[in-house]
């Protein structure tokens, strides 16, 4: 359904609890024009889907983010620091997973992790 709707711009996925990688990578994946995105509750996306999804190219037009009870590791979190740089508003209520201290900025404000 989602491949449809290739010019969808927002988009909010709340208790995604049966969303799988896949789906997240080919179905919201293919979505190039997003500029909002909500997705809530993923239990079954794993990290390494969350960072793969957050490091595509089209991330770089995301101006709404909001991730919300994920889990996700440094590299997603790099994903987000390095991709989405129109951001005006971003919510990141996950489970962090961090190897390594990482330094992200968004709109000229540093958060120290």
């Amino acid at each position: 359904m989602l491949l449809m709707c290739c010019r969808l711009q927002e988009l909010a996925i709340f208790s995604c609890w049966d969303m799988t990688d896949r789906g997240l990578l080919e179905g919201i994946g293919s979505l190039n024009e997003l500029t909002s995105l909500r997705l809530c509750e993923g239990r079954n996306l794993t990290p390494q889907a969350l960072s793969t999804f957050l490091h595509r190219p089209s991330m770089s037009s995301i101006v709404m983010l909001e991730l919300t009870s994920l889990d996700l590791y440094d590299e997603g979190l790099k994903g987000v620091a390095t991709r989405c740089n129109k951001l005006t508003f971003t919510c990141l209520n996950v489970v962090v997973c961090l190897e390594h201290e990482v330094q992200v900025s968004v709109y000229g404000c540093e958060l120290r992790l």
